[in-house]
């Protein structure tokens, strides 16, 4: 079967909770509810709770990019690559702490390419952003209407506030640290999330994104363009996996 790629629709980092609700329907009341739990297909074909764990992450398509608006220039950190995400602790009841995540990037300010800009992880890694230890959690998105979406959302580990300090050049324009800060939540773009496959296609899901670049204010909203596929990379790699609601 083709599977149909669905992009990450721009969403403006000032476009909280609340907007995300008008797109979803106004006046429709929603709640969370976290809890869940991965699971895989062993090599017995059980179905066992995940470990301590790997994933990868492979875009689906030749890039990605976080776009932002930095002293009134417009800023596009463009990734492309797979990445490897390990998780360091793993907790029954759908909650995870991550490791840092290896994106290979390049900057362009006002659509041009800006050398002086390129990432820089630690002032050694050229091209490189390194987010910083992330918290993940599975989280039902529930409607009035009966409505209930499976969602995964990434934030800043407890006493951070921040996803990721993107370091550049001495020279670059638009400063050497900017911080990434919010959280960015993801849906299974065919509704496969309690499917046990090998991969998953996952995607934005507006109504619990919210992220910024530099301060949590319109001037420096930003949005994400772009989709990835999902998969185990561990001691389970190939093995068909899914996260289990409550």
């Amino acid at each position: 079967m083709k599977r149909s790629r669905v992009g990450l629709k721009a969403l403006g980092l000032c476009v909280v909770v609340a907007v995300g609700l008008m797109a979803l329907g106004a006046g429709i009341a929603q709640a969370e509810e976290s809890g869940g739990k991965w699971t895989f297909i062993n090599g017995s074909g059980e179905l066992k709770e995940l470990p301590e764990e790997s994933f990868g992450l492979k875009l689906d398509s030749a890039s990605g990019t976080l776009l932002t608006k930095i002293a009134g220039v417009t800023v596009e950190f463009t990734c492309t690559g797979t990445h490897v995400v390990e998780i360091s602790e793993y907790f029954v009841g759908g909650f995870s702490i991550w490791k840092t995540v290896h994106l290979f990037c390049i900057t362009k300010l006002n659509g041009a390419t800006a050398a002086a800009c390129k990432p820089n992880a630690g002032g050694k890694e050229s091209g490189v952003i390194k987010t910083l230890k992330l918290k993940g959690t599975l989280l039902l998105h529930k409607l009035a209407n009966g409505t209930k979406d499976k969602i995964f959302i990434a934030e800043p580990d407890t006493g951070s506030n921040a996803l990721a300090h993107i370091e550049m050049g001495e020279e670059c324009s638009i400063g050497e640290n900017i911080l990434i800060g919010g959280k960015f939540a993801v849906v299974d773009s065919l509704g496969h999330g309690e499917t046990h496959e090998v991969e998953h296609l996952v995607t934005e899901f507006p109504a619990l994104t919210h992220l910024w670049a530099i301060s949590d204010t319109a001037e420096h909203a930003a949005h994400i363009d772009g989709s990835a596929f999902v998969f185990l990379t561990g001691a389970n790699k190939g093995r068909k996996w899914a996260a289990l609601w409550n």
